[in-house]
């Protein structure tokens, strides 16, 4: 037995110009999928890219402390190590 994670989906109704919708089909077609299915996927691409970019600024705002604050790495030294 497969078990699937069931997506419920939502209609978005927007305005776009001829030559997107053209592009949206052609595209659509390449990929073996409908407009809808490219733009969803599309718009998931996006959200992947985003969620990183966040965790990179995170990242790169915590590094400054983690450089200059020797309590945050105080058990570096350790890790990996098997706790039993």
């Amino acid at each position: 037995m497969v078990l699937t994670k069931e997506r419920k989906n939502a209609r978005f109704n927007i305005t776009i110009t001829e030559s997107q919708k053209h592009y949206v089909e052609k595209e659509a077609k390449k990929m073996g999928t409908s407009p809808s299915g490219f733009l969803r996927e599309l718009i998931e691409e996006h959200q992947e890219k985003s969620k990183d970019e966040q965790l990179k600024k995170a990242a790169e705002l915590l590094a400054e402390d983690y450089r200059n604050d020797k309590e945050l790495t105080t058990f570096t030294a350790i890790d990996g190590d098997p706790f039993l």
